[in-house]
């Protein structure tokens, strides 16, 4: 008989809902970490309040949402937020920012503070309702996640924009 928090794989390997359910805590805890450390690290405002709400809508899951499992992909995006925004800032003044990078930052933010909203709505309804069973709708989670996969390839493109013009400018003329 088997049990009904395990689910076959394939023949002969079995895993458990609980490692999975582990390994999605570690994904929270490490991206609460990653967001955390790279607030404390970045020169400018605005990311910091980016990563401060990353942050905060990620605690928010890892201690109420039933629905854990959903979030790992935010988790992981989280991650290479925090990375994108600390190799668009590392080094500079506030002021030698990109202004790209300054209206993404901005944009991200307003986008971010409504999941934050829409997160704390449900675990205040929840703890309202003395019951931990709040979730999220899976459809609101993969709009956020292609929100943020659009952010991170403005990042990308900006970044390789960058690298492409230090390129331009510090190459040795012919």
């Amino acid at each position: 008989m088997r049990l009904p928090w395990k689910t076959k794989t394939s023949p002969g390997a079995s895993t458990s809902y609980t490692s999975r359910r582990d390994a999605t805590m570690v994904a929270l805890t490490n991206a609460i970490g990653a967001l955390d450390l790279t607030n404390e690290l970045v020169p400018l405002e605005m990311a910091k309040g980016v990563l401060s709400t990353l942050s905060s809508i990620l605690t928010v899951v890892k201690n109420t949402m039933q629905n854990k499992d959903d979030f790992a992909e935010i988790a992981s995006r989280c991650n290479k937020i925090a990375k994108s925004i600390e190799r668009s800032t590392r080094g500079k003044l506030e002021s030698e920012i990109d202004p790209t990078v300054k209206q993404a930052l901005s944009e991200l933010q307003s986008f971010v503070d409504d999941i934050e909203k829409t997160v704390k709505a449900k675990e205040h309804r929840a703890v309202t309702n003395r019951a931990f069973s709040a979730s999220m709708d899976r459809e609101s989670i993969a709009k956020w996640k292609d929100q943020l996969d659009c952010f991170l390839r403005m990042c990308d493109v900006r970044s390789a924009r960058g690298s492409v013009i230090w390129l331009l400018l510090n190459s040795p003329s012919a």
